[in-house]
């Protein structure tokens, strides 16, 4: 297992999110941004597959028990609709289509069994 994930020093939410970015390379989807912030909203990871653009909330936990993509509130939603209206004008991508995905990573750095649980069309 890469370096990067056995480093306990590392905070929780990257190295979820280094994981979910890792777990899109090898699903065929291609990172082209990560922790893109505005004032109202803020957007883990921004990938590309197949033309469409994707908006995914990274969320980690230690396991289940912990909530998993229901943690997505309405209002969290709403910021990352929000987020993603701007980051499409600022690329200059207008039309392009889009969806919004929730990755759940389960486990903790140094696991052997880290898992993530991908749910489309949040």
């Amino acid at each position: 297992m890469n370096a990067i994930y056995q480093n306990q020093k590392i905070p929780k939410g990257i190295w979820g999110e280094t994981v979910a970015a890792r777990y899109c390379e090898q699903h065929g989807y291609r990172v082209i941004a990560r922790n893109v912030e505005f004032r109202d909203g803020e957007i883990d990871l921004v990938a590309v597959k197949g033309g469409v653009l994707f908006f995914i909330e990274v969320k980690t936990r230690a396991d289940e028990r912990f909530g998993t993509a229901e943690a997505v509130t309405p209002a969290k939603r709403h910021r990352l609709l929000r987020a993603a209206m701007r980051f499409v004008q600022m690329q200059g991508l207008t039309g392009a289509p889009s969806q919004f995905d929730c990755m759940v990573v389960l486990g903790r750095p140094g696991d052997s069994s880290v898992r993530v649980r991908h749910y489309r069309n949040i």
